[in-house]
């Protein structure tokens, strides 16, 4: 999505918890997480290192070119999961190795309910803009159990 000088990338995985991991099993917990999660931001991370490169041409699925401004400003990573994560925020934290640049911001790491619940919540697509903004600002500053329900690291 493109608002202005701002592109929000989201990547979706349908990769679910294993029994195994489901169980408390580290490794498959690891393995998990890499495929859902991790996979999902360096596919991400791809995408906005080719929307900064001025020698990419970006195509539609309509084979039409898209207009990407000369110079985008923040570019946002949305990972979503298929269904309900118990412990997602706090393996994000963990395990998830991700770049922060001046234009690329830290990954937001959610599942689908919870992004449906938030789009629902938020009046215009500038608000959501709004709040990724403010909630990956304070992605180091923060603790969560999960995106509605946060504490500040003291």
């Amino acid at each position: 999505m493109l608002f202005g000088d701002r592109v929000v990338i989201v990547q979706a995985k349908s990769k679910r918890l294993t029994l195994e991991s489901r169980k408390g099993n580290d490794g498959r917990i690891r393995d998990d997480f890499t495929k859902s999660v991790q996979d999902s931001y360096d596919q991400g991370l791809t995408c906005a290192q080719k929307i900064t490169d001025p020698k990419v041409k970006l195509v539609g699925p309509d084979g039409q070119e898209i207009s990407v401004p000369n110079r985008v400003t923040e570019i946002y990573i949305l990972c979503v999961v298929a269904d309900h994560y118990p412990a997602l925020h706090f393996q994000v934290s963990q395990f998830l190795k991700y770049t922060r640049t001046n234009v690329i911001q830290p990954p937001m790491v959610l599942d689908v309910f919870t992004l449906d619940a938030i789009t629902e919540m938020l009046p215009s697509p500038l608000r959501f803009l709004s709040y990724i903004n403010r909630r990956v600002g304070y992605t180091e500053r923060l603790m969560a159990t999960h995106e509605t329900v946060y504490s500040p690291i003291i």
